[in-house]
């Protein structure tokens, strides 16, 4: 699903967050056995297999406002870690 992901990222142009499932103890269990499981829009949109033409619908209905229900605290949440872990990654800087 991720190659796929990937693919229609650059024609559809919408941003991707991966989450890892193994490094947050919190998502191990309600998505472990659903993996991989994408969100679009707040909401569960696949798991285990992506549909293209669903997927394409579907965020054109997001950019027209359609935007339905926040992400479960949990995937939020590890979320925010992720970004702020790679925010304060030194790795980036010039010596």
């Amino acid at each position: 699903m991720l190659q796929e992901l990937k693919s229609l990222q650059a024609s559809l142009g919408f941003e991707l967050c991966e989450l890892n499932v193994g490094d947050h103890p919190d998502l191990q269990e309600p998505y472990r056995i659903r993996i991989p499981y994408l969100f679009v829009g707040g909401r569960p949109f696949a798991k285990g297999h992506l549909d293209a033409r669903k997927l394409k619908r579907r965020l054109f209905w997001n950019r027209l406002g359609f935007k339905i229900g926040p992400l479960p605290d949990a995937v939020r949440a590890a979320i925010s870690r992720d970004i702020t872990a790679v925010s304060t990654d030194d790795s980036t800087k010039a010596d």
